[in-house]
C-alpha cells in the first residue's frame, strides 16, 4: 500500500475564502479552525476567521496583511490535516515549504498547534511593526536568468529553485522594484507573489534577534510522524529556535528534500494541503510523474470532492 506524504505550502498561496466549502460543510474542519481562531484572539485580540471569510471580500481581492495571512495559512492547513487523519488518511511523512514547514512541525508533534500558532502571530507582529517592506517574484525561466539579473541588481536574492524553469527571487522593496522593471524590460516570464516582505532573504534579517529571543527555551517534543525539512534538505529529529528562524530566512530546499525522500522510499502518495495546489504541480515536474500526486484545496471550492476521490481511488475508505 502506498505511504502517504502530506505537503504544506507557504506565504504567497493565500486568498480570501480559501477552504470555505470545508468550513461551511465539515464539522471537523470548522471546529479545528474555530479552536485555533480562539488562540489568535487570545494572543492578538482579533479574529482570523472573520477576516478570511468576510462576507464583503471576494477571492479576487488582495489578501496580504501579514497579521491575518500568516496565521490563516497555518490554520487552514492544520485543520485540513486533522480532518484527513480523522477520516483515516494517515501520513507517514510530512514536508513543508517556508511557512508550511511550521504546519508540519505541529502535525508531527514536535510542538503543539497552539504554541506554534502563538509564535506565528508574534512573528507576524514583528514583521508588520519592525521589518522593512519587500517582495518576492516567481521567475518561469532557467536559473541562468538569475545570474544575469544579479549582475545588474546585486541586492536581489535567490529564495528557491524548484525546477529548471521555476525559481523565486526575494529582497527589499527598492530592490524588487528594480527587478520588476528589469524582468519586464527583458520580457522574462514572471509572477509577483502577494507578499509584502522579502522572505528567505536579508530583507527580514532585522527581526532575527527578537524572534530568537521570543523562541528561546523552546523545547522540542518527540515527533510521531517523520518530517523532511525544506530548510535543512533532509529528515529532522527535533526542532530548535534556530531552525524556526531558518524556515523563513534561508533558501527553500523543496526540490532537494522531495527528491531525497522519493529516492529513499517506494510507492509514495503525495497530498498537497496548500491553499492552491502549487506544491502538487511542482512535485509532478520535479519527480517527473503525475500519478500519486494530488491536491485538495482549490479556489473553485472542490475540496470535498477531492477528498472523496482520494479516499475512493487510493485508500478504499469511506467517510
Amino acid at each position: 500500500m502506498e505511504q502517504i506524504v502530506f505537503v504544506f505550502g507557504g506565504q504567497g498561496s493565500q486568498y480570501y475564502d480559501m477552504a470555505k466549502s470545508l468550513y461551511a460543510n465539515n464539522k471537523i474542519f470548522r471546529d479545528c479552525m474555530m479552536e485555533l481562531d480562539q488562540v489568535v484572539q487570545k494572543t492578538a485580540g482579533y479574529s482570523v476567521i472573520q477576516e478570511l471569510y468576510h462576507s464583503e471580500k471576494r477571492i479576487t481581492d488582495s489578501f496580504r496583511d501579514i497579521r491575518y495571512t500568516h496565521p490563516a495559512i497555518f490554520m487552514v492547513q492544520y485543520s485540513l490535516a486533522k480532518l484527513l487523519m480523522d477520516v483515516g488518511i494517515m501520513p507517514e511523512y510530512l514536508i513543508g515549504t517556508s511557512l508550511g514547514e511550521y504546519v508540519a512541525y505541529a502535525v508531527a508533534g514536535f510542538i503543539t498547534p497552539e504554541v506554534m500558532l502563538q509564535l506565528l502571530v508574534k512573528q507576524a507582529d514583528l514583521l508588520y511593526n519592525h521589518c522593512i517592506k519587500g517582495g518576492m517574484n516567481t521567475i518561469l525561466e532557467a536559473e541562468e536568468v538569475y545570474k544575469e539579473l544579479w549582475c545588474d541588481i546585486p541586492g536581489i536574492e535567490l529564495a528557491t529553485v524548484n525546477h529548471e524553469k521555476h525559481f523565486v527571487i526575494s529582497g527589499n522593496q527598492e530592490t524588487m522594484n528594480k527587478a520588476q522593471h528589469w524582468l519586464k524590460k527583458n520580457d522574462i516570464s514572471h509572477m509577483t507573489l502577494p507578499v509584502d516582505y522579502g522572505f528567505h532573504s536579508s530583507a527580514i534579517e532585522e527581526i532575527k534577534d527578537e524572534f530568537l529571543y521570543i523562541t528561546e527555551g523552546l523545547r522540542s517534543n518527540m515527533n510521531y510522524i517523520k518530517v523532511y525539512s525544506s530548510a535543512v534538505g533532509d529528515k529532522i529529529q527535533s526542532i530548535s529556535n534556530d531552525l524556526l528562524w531558518n524556515v523563513v530566512r534561508e533558501k527553500i530546499l523543496f526540490r532537494e528534500t522531495l527528491q531525497r525522500l522519493d529516492a529513499k522510499e517506494t510507492e509514495l502518495f503525495y497530498i498537497d494541503l496548500g491553499p492552491c495546489g502549487t506544491n502538487a504541480s511542482l512535485s509532478k515536474t520535479i519527480l517527473q510523474r503525475d500519478k500519486s500526486i494530488r491536491s485538495i484545496i482549490s479556489p473553485f471550492h472542490t475540496e470535498q470532492v477531492n477528498i472523496h476521490k482520494i479516499i475512493e481511488d487510493h485508500l478504499m475508505f469511506s467517510v
